[in-house]
Parts: C-alpha cells; sequence; structure tokens
C-alpha cells in the first residue's frame, strides 16, 4: 500500500486552487461538465477530442473532424473523388453515342 501512495500521480489527478477551480496536474482546467479547457482555450473530452473556439473538433493526434464527426478531410477528399467518377462515366457515356 505504501508503495502505490508514493507512484506519480497521473494526469487526470484533479487538484484544486484557493479558489475551488479545478485544474489537471499539467495546467488543464477542468470543467463541471467532464470536459477538459487546454491553456489556449481548447476543451477536451473525456476520450481525448479537442474542441476549437470556433467549435471544430480535433482528434487527440491533431486530425480535424466535422461537426458529426467524421473526418473533414477524409469526406471532401471522398465526395470529390466520387463526383469526379460520376462526371467522368457522364461525359464517357454521352461520347460513346454520338
Amino acid at each position: 500500500m505504501r508503495q502505490a501512495m508514493s507512484m506519480p500521480m497521473s494526469t487526470f489527478d484533479v487538484r484544486r486552487s484557493t479558489f475551488g477551480t479545478r485544474y489537471t496536474v499539467d495546467g488543464e482546467l477542468r470543467m463541471a461538465n467532464d470536459r477538459w479547457r487546454t491553456a489556449n482555450g481548447e476543451r477536451r473530452t473525456a476520450n481525448g477530442e479537442r474542441r476549437t473556439a470556433n467549435g471544430e473538433r480535433r482528434t487527440a493526434n491533431g486530425e480535424r473532424r466535422t461537426a458529426n464527426g467524421a473526418h473533414a478531410a477524409g469526406i471532401s477528399s471522398f465526395v470529390a473523388d466520387v463526383a469526379g467518377s460520376a462526371a467522368d462515366a457522364a461525359c464517357r457515356a454521352v461520347n460513346s453515342r454520338a
């Protein structure tokens, strides 16, 4: 038991300031709704996702996500590929009939 008490605290341990505000060991402010606020104002969810000040979602490794959680870059490139493929197929169909 003594050994467990001497182990370093994890980053999820919470300390209270003199004003009752809760901070994690690495200085992130913990809010009442179980989100963490970083020094630059980003909110962190319990699973490590970040919300920027303008509401944009980022994964723990920094990838952007849309509001519904899909990868932003992946969606836009996929839509562009599908639209381009459909346009190419339509052009080929028209040209083959002419």
